[in-house]
């Protein structure tokens, strides 16, 4: 299985001109069977308008291969001065519109995705965008965000957790498990650009679970703006300013 990878492209701090040509270099990729985004397609503002802008660019160049994603924690984000729960849920709304529209399969909402690989034959990709695994992260995403009945980082981390375990309950015994996320979910890749495991990744616990009980030797992920080449992580490497993709052959 050939997969083009991608994440933390993080348009409006990173120009739509250096983006545009990124893609350009991804659709020079032959023999690609799967699309995998890993969220952070913005910056912060205009997140339905920035994956709309992202996902049709690669449509152009790909408009048939099979695209999953996920979306970061900027893509939560909403920079109105008045962050109430209805806007951040309409923005919620219109992003799940755009993945729709464009026939991107968003793992949080739409489930796993069961594929037929000519190698690895069955294929269920399993993911879910995820939430810091520290209940307190010394970040700026709560001041972005609507404050929820519960602290705002509980409760994305723990609706998080809960929708990922319904969706690996209907994954097969028989398929080979590939699973995505923008929080990294191992302690192997914990060198996050801004500090430890601990305070900016996924829950560990949930990388523990795939590799014993779902013999998941593949993951995808996103938000540490870091280069991962397997065997077990692999990330695409992207940067404020510098967006990246990876091709890798599994």
């Amino acid at each position: 299985m050939r997969i083009l990878l991608f994440s933390d492209w993080h348009i409006y701090y990173t120009s739509e001109v250096a983006v545009f040509r990124t893609i350009e270099g991804m659709a020079k990729e032959t023999n690609i069977d799967l699309i995998v985004g890993c969220g952070d397609y913005t910056g912060g503002k205009y997140a339905p308008t920035c994956i709309d802008v992202i996902t049709s660019k690669i449509r152009e160049a790909y408009p048939t291969t099979p695209f999953v994603s996920v979306l970061g924690n900027h893509d939560y984000w909403i920079m109105e001065k008045k962050r109430s729960m209805t806007e951040w849920t309409r923005q919620n709304q219109r992003i799940q519109e755009v993945f729709a529209r464009h026939n991107v399969h968003f793992l949080d909402k739409d489930g796993v995705l069961a594929l037929e690989d000519t190698t690895l034959g069955k294929v269920s990709m399993v993911g879910h965008s995820g939430w810091y695994h520290n209940p307190n992260p010394p970040t700026n995403d709560g001041r972005w965000m609507p404050m929820f009945q519960v602290p705002t980082h509980g409760h994305m981390y723990s609706t998080a957790y809960s929708e990922l375990l319904t969706n690996l309950g209907t994954v097969p015994k028989d398929s080979k498990v590939i699973f995505v996320s923008h929080f990294g979910v191992n302690k192997d890749s914990q060198q996050d650009w801004k500090g430890g495991f601990e305070t900016f990744g996924g829950d560990p616990n949930i990388g523990l679970l795939l590799q014993n009980d779902y013999a998941c030797t593949t993951f995808l992920q996103g938000h540490a703006h870091t280069l991962r080449q397997g065997p077990l992580n692999w990330e695409c490497g992207s940067d404020y300013y510098y967006p990246k993709f990876q091709v890798i052959d599994i």
